[in-house]
């Protein structure tokens, strides 16, 4: 995403979300934890450091604990 990995410590992957589009990001990935919205392909706007915007293709994957629980994507 053009960020150095150094400057991500403390940060979050939503930090590089598009204003317009960071609210409904962090939604979206909390009902998809909880069940109630399903996995499926999508493009996402991200900004990099110079504020460049670019669209990402994503595919995402439940993240189990080590009981298989999802615990993130």
């Amino acid at each position: 995403l053009g960020v150095p990995p150094s400057e991500m410590i403390g940060r979050s992957v939503f930090d590089l979300v598009a204003e317009p589009e960071r609210d409904e990001a962090r939604r979206s990935v909390a009902e998809k934890v909880a069940g109630t919205q399903p996995l499926r392909p999508f493009e996402r706007t991200f900004v990099r450091p110079d504020g460049r915007q670019f669209a990402v293709a994503i595919r995402e994957r439940y993240r189990l604990d080590e009981h298989g629980r999802v615990a993130g994507l």
